[in-house]
Protein backbone atom coordinates (compact mmCIF):
# COMPACT_ATOMS: atom_id res chain seq x y z
CA UNK A 1 0.00 0.00 0.00
CA UNK A 2 2.35 2.64 0.83
CA UNK A 3 6.15 3.09 1.25
CA UNK A 4 7.62 6.06 3.63
CA UNK A 5 10.99 6.77 3.45
CA UNK A 6 12.12 9.95 5.61
CA UNK A 7 8.76 11.10 6.08
CA UNK A 8 9.02 10.89 2.03
CA UNK A 9 6.11 8.35 0.42
CA UNK A 10 7.55 6.93 -2.76
CA UNK A 11 5.67 4.30 -2.96
CA UNK A 12 4.01 4.84 -6.79
CA UNK A 13 7.53 6.07 -7.95
CA UNK A 14 8.99 2.67 -6.80
CA UNK A 15 6.40 0.92 -8.34
CA UNK A 16 7.08 2.39 -11.91
CA UNK A 17 10.41 2.21 -11.56
CA UNK A 18 10.23 -1.39 -10.98
CA UNK A 19 8.03 -2.05 -13.72
CA UNK A 20 10.05 -0.24 -15.97
CA UNK A 21 13.45 -1.57 -15.36
CA UNK A 22 11.65 -5.94 -15.07
CA UNK A 23 9.58 -5.66 -17.95
CA UNK A 24 11.98 -3.67 -20.30
CA UNK A 25 9.96 -1.10 -21.31
CA UNK A 26 12.72 0.78 -22.54
CA UNK A 27 15.51 3.74 -21.90
CA UNK A 28 13.12 6.13 -21.74
CA UNK A 29 10.18 4.93 -19.75
CA UNK A 30 13.20 3.81 -17.17
CA UNK A 31 14.96 6.76 -16.91
CA UNK A 32 11.65 8.93 -16.61
CA UNK A 33 10.78 6.72 -13.60
CA UNK A 34 14.18 6.90 -12.48
CA UNK A 35 14.37 10.76 -12.35
CA UNK A 36 11.21 10.64 -10.51
CA UNK A 37 11.98 8.40 -7.89
CA UNK A 38 15.30 10.23 -7.21
CA UNK A 39 13.88 13.92 -7.35
CA UNK A 40 11.87 12.50 -3.97
CA UNK A 41 15.23 12.65 -2.44
CA UNK A 42 16.32 16.07 -3.78
CA UNK A 43 16.79 18.90 -1.60
CA UNK A 44 14.21 20.92 -3.33
CA UNK A 45 11.50 17.77 -2.35
CA UNK A 46 12.40 18.73 1.45
CA UNK A 47 12.52 22.47 1.95
CA UNK A 48 12.34 25.41 -1.00
CA UNK A 49 15.57 25.93 -2.77
CA UNK A 50 16.75 29.54 -2.89
CA UNK A 51 17.34 29.27 -6.30
CA UNK A 52 14.52 27.10 -7.46
CA UNK A 53 12.77 29.86 -9.34
CA UNK A 54 16.15 29.74 -10.95
CA UNK A 55 16.19 25.94 -12.16
CA UNK A 56 14.27 25.23 -15.52
CA UNK A 57 11.40 22.51 -14.79
CA UNK A 58 12.20 19.00 -16.70
CA UNK A 59 9.89 18.27 -19.09
CA UNK A 60 9.53 14.78 -20.59
CA UNK A 61 7.43 14.13 -23.70
CA UNK A 62 5.22 11.79 -22.95
CA UNK A 63 3.83 9.56 -26.08
CA UNK A 64 0.27 10.27 -26.91
CA UNK A 65 -1.95 7.47 -26.58
CA UNK A 66 -5.63 7.58 -27.03
CA UNK A 67 -7.57 7.76 -24.25
CA UNK A 68 -7.62 4.01 -21.83
CA UNK A 69 -10.86 2.18 -21.78
CA UNK A 70 -12.17 4.50 -25.11
CA UNK A 71 -13.37 2.74 -28.09
CA UNK A 72 -10.52 3.12 -30.14
CA UNK A 73 -8.33 2.47 -27.36
CA UNK A 74 -10.01 -1.01 -27.22
CA UNK A 75 -10.19 -1.61 -30.73
CA UNK A 76 -6.46 -1.29 -31.23
CA UNK A 77 -5.48 -3.31 -27.91
CA UNK A 78 -7.45 -6.25 -29.27
CA UNK A 79 -6.47 -6.45 -32.76
CA UNK A 80 -2.62 -6.51 -31.23
CA UNK A 81 -4.04 -9.47 -29.11
CA UNK A 82 -5.45 -11.10 -32.00
CA UNK A 83 -2.22 -10.81 -34.08
CA UNK A 84 -0.22 -12.05 -31.71
CA UNK A 85 -2.50 -14.75 -31.42
CA UNK A 86 -2.14 -15.42 -35.19
CA UNK A 87 -5.14 -13.41 -36.68
CA UNK A 88 -3.65 -10.26 -37.90
CA UNK A 89 -6.97 -9.26 -40.07
CA UNK A 90 -7.63 -6.67 -37.55
CA UNK A 91 -11.05 -8.05 -37.42
CA UNK A 92 -12.35 -5.78 -34.44
CA UNK A 93 -13.72 -2.86 -35.51
CA UNK A 94 -16.00 -0.09 -34.21
CA UNK A 95 -19.05 -1.83 -35.55
CA UNK A 96 -19.02 -4.35 -32.76
CA UNK A 97 -16.78 -1.95 -30.34
CA UNK A 98 -19.31 0.36 -29.03
CA UNK A 99 -18.35 2.40 -26.23
CA UNK A 100 -21.36 0.57 -23.88
CA UNK A 101 -18.65 -2.64 -24.77
CA UNK A 102 -15.76 -1.02 -24.25
CA UNK A 103 -17.03 1.34 -20.44
CA UNK A 104 -18.17 -2.05 -19.28
CA UNK A 105 -14.92 -4.30 -20.40
CA UNK A 106 -12.65 -1.37 -18.37
CA UNK A 107 -14.90 -1.69 -15.67
CA UNK A 108 -14.81 -5.42 -14.77
CA UNK A 109 -11.13 -5.50 -15.59
CA UNK A 110 -10.34 -2.84 -13.17
CA UNK A 111 -12.10 -4.10 -10.88
CA UNK A 112 -10.18 -7.38 -11.16
CA UNK A 113 -7.26 -5.99 -10.84
CA UNK A 114 -8.12 -4.27 -7.72
CA UNK A 115 -9.08 -7.78 -6.50
CA UNK A 116 -5.33 -9.15 -7.23
CA UNK A 117 -3.95 -6.16 -5.90
CA UNK A 118 -5.29 -7.14 -2.28
CA UNK A 119 -2.03 -9.62 -2.23
CA UNK A 120 -4.07 -12.63 -0.95
CA UNK A 121 -5.05 -15.58 -2.12
CA UNK A 122 -8.73 -15.06 -2.21
CA UNK A 123 -8.04 -11.97 -3.93
CA UNK A 124 -5.95 -13.20 -6.43
CA UNK A 125 -8.51 -16.18 -7.29
CA UNK A 126 -11.59 -13.56 -7.50
CA UNK A 127 -9.50 -11.52 -9.93
CA UNK A 128 -8.80 -14.15 -12.22
CA UNK A 129 -12.36 -15.39 -12.42
CA UNK A 130 -13.52 -11.76 -13.25
CA UNK A 131 -10.80 -11.02 -15.61
CA UNK A 132 -11.20 -14.42 -17.68
CA UNK A 133 -15.29 -13.98 -17.00
CA UNK A 134 -15.07 -10.27 -18.00
CA UNK A 135 -13.34 -11.22 -21.47
CA UNK A 136 -15.47 -14.31 -22.40
CA UNK A 137 -18.52 -12.20 -22.31
CA UNK A 138 -16.34 -9.33 -24.60
CA UNK A 139 -15.63 -11.91 -27.02
CA UNK A 140 -19.73 -12.21 -27.14
CA UNK A 141 -19.93 -8.98 -27.72
CA UNK A 142 -18.10 -8.75 -30.19
CA UNK A 143 -19.53 -11.42 -32.07
CA UNK A 144 -21.42 -8.70 -34.03
CA UNK A 145 -18.14 -8.51 -35.93
CA UNK A 146 -18.29 -11.06 -38.65
CA UNK A 147 -14.90 -11.75 -38.47
CA UNK A 148 -14.18 -12.29 -34.40
CA UNK A 149 -16.50 -15.54 -34.28
CA UNK A 150 -14.51 -17.60 -37.01
CA UNK A 151 -11.31 -16.18 -35.65
CA UNK A 152 -8.25 -17.99 -35.21
CA UNK A 153 -7.45 -15.71 -32.15
CA UNK A 154 -11.19 -16.17 -30.98
CA UNK A 155 -10.82 -19.86 -30.65
CA UNK A 156 -7.20 -20.00 -29.03
CA UNK A 157 -8.89 -17.36 -26.45
CA UNK A 158 -11.98 -19.42 -26.02
CA UNK A 159 -10.17 -22.17 -24.75
CA UNK A 160 -7.93 -20.71 -22.71
CA UNK A 161 -10.54 -18.78 -21.10
CA UNK A 162 -12.52 -22.04 -20.48
CA UNK A 163 -9.25 -24.00 -19.14
CA UNK A 164 -8.55 -20.65 -16.68
CA UNK A 165 -11.95 -20.45 -14.90
CA UNK A 166 -11.69 -24.56 -14.22
CA UNK A 167 -8.60 -23.93 -12.49
CA UNK A 168 -9.93 -20.34 -10.67
CA UNK A 169 -13.01 -21.61 -9.22
CA UNK A 170 -11.74 -24.90 -8.34
CA UNK A 171 -12.12 -25.51 -4.56
CA UNK A 172 -11.86 -28.12 -1.81
CA UNK A 173 -13.80 -28.59 1.41
CA UNK A 174 -10.51 -27.79 2.83
CA UNK A 175 -8.60 -25.66 0.55
CA UNK A 176 -10.51 -22.66 -1.18
CA UNK A 177 -8.56 -22.32 -4.51
CA UNK A 178 -7.26 -25.36 -4.82
CA UNK A 179 -5.64 -24.79 -8.41
CA UNK A 180 -4.04 -21.45 -7.08
CA UNK A 181 -1.06 -21.44 -5.52
CA UNK A 182 0.03 -17.30 -4.58
CA UNK A 183 2.64 -15.76 -2.50
CA UNK A 184 2.79 -12.17 -2.38
CA UNK A 185 5.37 -10.21 -4.49
CA UNK A 186 6.93 -14.02 -5.12
CA UNK A 187 4.80 -16.34 -7.47
CA UNK A 188 1.55 -17.45 -8.54
CA UNK A 189 0.56 -20.65 -10.29
CA UNK A 190 -2.88 -21.29 -11.57
CA UNK A 191 -3.40 -25.09 -12.66
CA UNK A 192 0.54 -25.85 -11.63
CA UNK A 193 1.15 -23.17 -14.79
CA UNK A 194 3.22 -19.92 -13.41
CA UNK A 195 1.72 -17.13 -14.54
CA UNK A 196 3.67 -14.46 -12.05
CA UNK A 197 5.51 -12.16 -15.01
CA UNK A 198 2.16 -12.41 -17.32
CA UNK A 199 -0.11 -11.28 -14.42
CA UNK A 200 2.48 -8.59 -13.89
CA UNK A 201 2.78 -7.48 -17.52
CA UNK A 202 -1.03 -7.54 -17.58
CA UNK A 203 -1.46 -5.31 -14.86
CA UNK A 204 1.16 -3.08 -14.97
CA UNK A 205 0.38 -2.09 -18.58
CA UNK A 206 -3.11 -1.46 -17.21
CA UNK A 207 -2.66 0.51 -14.09
CA UNK A 208 -0.09 2.77 -14.88
CA UNK A 209 -1.39 3.28 -18.64
CA UNK A 210 1.22 2.32 -20.80
CA UNK A 211 -1.29 2.25 -23.65
CA UNK A 212 -3.18 0.39 -26.17
CA UNK A 213 -0.37 -1.59 -28.00
CA UNK A 214 0.64 -3.14 -24.43
CA UNK A 215 -2.56 -3.17 -22.54
CA UNK A 216 -3.42 -6.36 -25.95
CA UNK A 217 0.33 -7.60 -25.61
CA UNK A 218 -0.47 -8.03 -22.01
CA UNK A 219 -3.93 -9.72 -22.29
CA UNK A 220 -2.48 -12.12 -25.34
CA UNK A 221 0.23 -13.12 -22.51
CA UNK A 222 -1.72 -13.42 -19.65
CA UNK A 223 -3.83 -16.19 -21.48
CA UNK A 224 -1.36 -17.60 -24.09
CA UNK A 225 0.03 -20.29 -21.18
CA UNK A 226 -3.81 -21.33 -20.74
CA UNK A 227 -4.31 -22.37 -24.29
CA UNK A 228 -4.94 -26.04 -25.76
CA UNK A 229 -1.59 -27.54 -26.58
CA UNK A 230 -2.47 -27.66 -30.10
CA UNK A 231 -3.76 -24.20 -30.60
CA UNK A 232 0.20 -23.48 -29.26
CA UNK A 233 1.95 -21.14 -31.86
CA UNK A 234 0.62 -19.15 -35.15
CA UNK A 235 -2.01 -21.01 -37.03
CA UNK A 236 -0.25 -21.87 -41.16
CA UNK A 237 -1.45 -18.72 -43.56
CA UNK A 238 -4.03 -20.20 -45.23
CA UNK A 239 -3.45 -20.38 -49.22
CA UNK A 240 -5.37 -17.07 -50.42
CA UNK A 241 -8.25 -17.69 -53.26
CA UNK A 242 -8.02 -16.14 -56.68
CA UNK A 243 -11.36 -15.31 -56.47
CA UNK A 244 -10.74 -13.09 -53.15
CA UNK A 245 -8.18 -11.71 -54.66
CA UNK A 246 -10.17 -10.28 -57.92
CA UNK A 247 -12.72 -9.39 -56.02
CA UNK A 248 -10.52 -7.52 -53.35
CA UNK A 249 -9.39 -5.76 -55.86
CA UNK A 250 -12.66 -5.41 -57.59
CA UNK A 251 -13.74 -3.30 -54.77
CA UNK A 252 -10.71 -1.28 -54.29
CA UNK A 253 -11.17 0.19 -57.91
CA UNK A 254 -14.98 0.76 -57.73
CA UNK A 255 -14.64 2.38 -53.78
CA UNK A 256 -14.17 6.46 -54.44
CA UNK A 257 -13.48 6.59 -50.73
CA UNK A 258 -10.15 4.50 -50.65
CA UNK A 259 -11.69 2.52 -48.46
CA UNK A 260 -9.28 -0.35 -46.43
CA UNK A 261 -9.53 -3.52 -48.40
CA UNK A 262 -12.39 -5.82 -47.83
CA UNK A 263 -11.33 -8.56 -45.61
CA UNK A 264 -11.08 -12.11 -47.14
CA UNK A 265 -13.25 -13.00 -43.47
CA UNK A 266 -15.81 -11.43 -45.51
CA UNK A 267 -16.33 -14.45 -47.96
CA UNK A 268 -16.66 -18.20 -47.32
CA UNK A 269 -15.57 -20.98 -49.23
CA UNK A 270 -18.89 -22.05 -50.39
CA UNK A 271 -20.01 -18.09 -51.80
CA UNK A 272 -16.58 -17.44 -54.03
CA UNK A 273 -16.96 -21.32 -55.58
CA UNK A 274 -20.81 -20.06 -56.57
CA UNK A 275 -19.34 -16.72 -57.46
CA UNK A 276 -16.53 -18.28 -59.88
CA UNK A 277 -18.42 -20.79 -61.50
CA UNK A 278 -21.32 -18.64 -62.44
CA UNK A 279 -18.97 -15.95 -63.80
CA UNK A 280 -17.47 -18.47 -65.77
CA UNK A 281 -21.00 -19.35 -67.24
CA UNK A 282 -21.72 -15.68 -68.03
CA UNK A 283 -18.39 -15.10 -70.23
CA UNK A 284 -18.94 -18.12 -71.99
CA UNK A 285 -22.49 -16.77 -72.71
CA UNK A 286 -20.65 -13.80 -74.15
CA UNK A 287 -18.32 -15.37 -76.25
CA UNK A 288 -20.31 -16.47 -77.93
CA UNK A 289 -20.73 -13.07 -79.74
CA UNK A 290 -24.67 -12.77 -80.52
CA UNK A 291 -27.26 -10.73 -78.85
CA UNK A 292 -29.28 -13.01 -77.82
CA UNK A 293 -26.35 -14.80 -75.78
CA UNK A 294 -24.40 -11.61 -74.51
CA UNK A 295 -28.05 -10.40 -72.88
CA UNK A 296 -27.64 -13.59 -71.55
CA UNK A 297 -23.86 -13.45 -70.03
CA UNK A 298 -24.50 -10.15 -68.96
CA UNK A 299 -27.84 -11.29 -66.80
CA UNK A 300 -25.67 -14.16 -65.44
CA UNK A 301 -23.00 -11.75 -64.66
CA UNK A 302 -25.29 -9.46 -62.58
CA UNK A 303 -27.32 -12.25 -60.88
CA UNK A 304 -23.90 -13.77 -59.34
CA UNK A 305 -22.58 -9.99 -58.37
CA UNK A 306 -25.66 -9.38 -56.53
CA UNK A 307 -25.70 -12.63 -54.83
CA UNK A 308 -22.77 -12.55 -53.89
CA UNK A 309 -22.69 -8.64 -52.37
CA UNK A 310 -26.21 -10.65 -50.43
CA UNK A 311 -24.30 -12.83 -48.98
CA UNK A 312 -22.02 -10.57 -47.21
CA UNK A 313 -21.75 -9.35 -43.49
CA UNK A 314 -23.81 -6.37 -43.02
CA UNK A 315 -20.46 -4.64 -42.02
CA UNK A 316 -18.63 -5.67 -44.79
CA UNK A 317 -21.37 -4.51 -47.24
CA UNK A 318 -20.75 -1.21 -46.31
CA UNK A 319 -17.21 -0.57 -48.03
CA UNK A 320 -17.74 1.85 -50.77
CA UNK A 321 -16.66 -0.06 -53.50
CA UNK A 322 -18.83 -2.92 -53.01
CA UNK A 323 -21.77 -0.64 -52.62
CA UNK A 324 -20.81 0.52 -56.38
CA UNK A 325 -20.57 -2.79 -57.62
CA UNK A 326 -23.82 -3.99 -56.28
CA UNK A 327 -25.28 -0.92 -58.08
CA UNK A 328 -24.09 -1.55 -61.40
CA UNK A 329 -24.64 -5.13 -60.86
CA UNK A 330 -28.41 -4.18 -60.34
CA UNK A 331 -28.83 -1.88 -62.68
CA UNK A 332 -27.56 -4.31 -65.56
CA UNK A 333 -29.72 -7.10 -63.61
CA UNK A 334 -32.85 -4.85 -64.35
CA UNK A 335 -31.59 -4.36 -67.51
CA UNK A 336 -31.33 -7.44 -68.92
CA UNK A 337 -35.33 -8.56 -67.99
CA UNK A 338 -36.70 -6.31 -70.47
CA UNK A 339 -38.79 -7.73 -73.26
CA UNK A 340 -37.51 -8.21 -76.52
CA UNK A 341 -39.32 -5.57 -77.99
CA UNK A 342 -37.67 -2.96 -75.53
CA UNK A 343 -33.99 -5.48 -75.65
CA UNK A 344 -32.47 -3.17 -78.71
CA UNK A 345 -33.43 0.31 -77.07
CA UNK A 346 -31.55 -0.60 -73.59
CA UNK A 347 -28.72 -3.09 -74.73
CA UNK A 348 -26.96 -2.31 -78.57
CA UNK A 349 -24.61 -4.86 -79.37
CA UNK A 350 -22.62 -5.40 -82.41
CA UNK A 351 -20.31 -7.83 -82.34
CA UNK A 352 -16.47 -7.12 -82.10
CA UNK A 353 -17.28 -3.53 -82.56
CA UNK A 354 -19.50 -2.04 -79.84
CA UNK A 355 -21.84 -2.77 -76.88
CA UNK A 356 -23.80 -0.10 -75.07
CA UNK A 357 -25.67 -0.48 -72.19
CA UNK A 358 -28.47 2.03 -70.92
CA UNK A 359 -26.85 4.34 -72.97
CA UNK A 360 -23.79 3.94 -71.58
CA UNK A 361 -20.55 2.79 -74.11
CA UNK A 362 -19.15 -0.28 -72.24
CA UNK A 363 -17.39 -2.22 -74.76
CA UNK A 364 -13.44 -1.78 -73.84
CA UNK A 365 -14.41 -2.10 -70.13
CA UNK A 366 -15.87 -5.69 -70.55
CA UNK A 367 -13.23 -6.88 -73.21
CA UNK A 368 -10.43 -6.14 -70.40
CA UNK A 369 -12.55 -8.08 -67.54
CA UNK A 370 -13.14 -10.98 -70.38
CA UNK A 371 -9.37 -10.81 -71.54
CA UNK A 372 -8.19 -10.91 -68.09
CA UNK A 373 -10.36 -13.89 -66.82
CA UNK A 374 -9.49 -15.95 -69.93
CA UNK A 375 -6.40 -15.15 -71.31
CA UNK A 376 -4.64 -13.96 -68.22
CA UNK A 377 -5.63 -15.37 -64.93
CA UNK A 378 -8.89 -14.63 -62.62
CA UNK A 379 -6.45 -12.21 -59.52
CA UNK A 380 -5.63 -9.83 -62.26
CA UNK A 381 -9.35 -9.70 -63.68
CA UNK A 382 -10.49 -7.50 -60.55
CA UNK A 383 -9.60 -4.57 -61.66
CA UNK A 384 -10.90 -4.45 -64.94
CA UNK A 385 -14.13 -5.92 -63.20
CA UNK A 386 -14.53 -3.40 -61.10
CA UNK A 387 -14.11 -0.55 -63.45
CA UNK A 388 -16.71 -2.22 -65.74
CA UNK A 389 -19.06 -2.05 -62.76
CA UNK A 390 -18.28 1.18 -61.26
CA UNK A 391 -19.04 2.60 -64.95
CA UNK A 392 -22.42 0.39 -64.90
CA UNK A 393 -23.35 2.17 -61.47
CA UNK A 394 -23.31 5.88 -63.80
CA UNK A 395 -26.31 4.44 -65.92
CA UNK A 396 -29.23 7.04 -65.08
CA UNK A 397 -32.31 5.16 -64.05
CA UNK A 398 -33.50 1.46 -63.74
CA UNK A 399 -32.59 0.90 -59.86
CA UNK A 400 -35.72 -0.96 -58.87
CA UNK A 401 -35.17 -5.05 -59.15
Amino acid sequence: KTLVVGGVDLHSELNALLVGWKMNKGPQHTGVALQKFLQEFSEESVAESADSAQQPAVEVAVPAHVEQGSVSFWIQALNVAFNRMGDASKPVTSFCMTEDVAKRYSTLLEEGFQEMLKKTKRGMQRGLRLIAESTQALLQDLERCHAVPISVATRKFRSAIERLLVFATAKTVVNYGAQVEYEAMKGLKVGGIDIHKEVNLFLGAWMFKHGADEVGTGLQEFFWDFADAEDEGPAEAPVESPIYTMLRDAFAAASAQGDTTVPKTCFTAGVLNEFEAAVEGAIDHMLKKRSKTMQQGLKELADATVDLVGALPAECAQHSGVDRVFRGAKKIKVLTRKTVVDYGTHIEYEAMKSLRVGGIAMHSELNAFIAAWKLRSKEESGSPFGILMQKCSTIAGHDDL
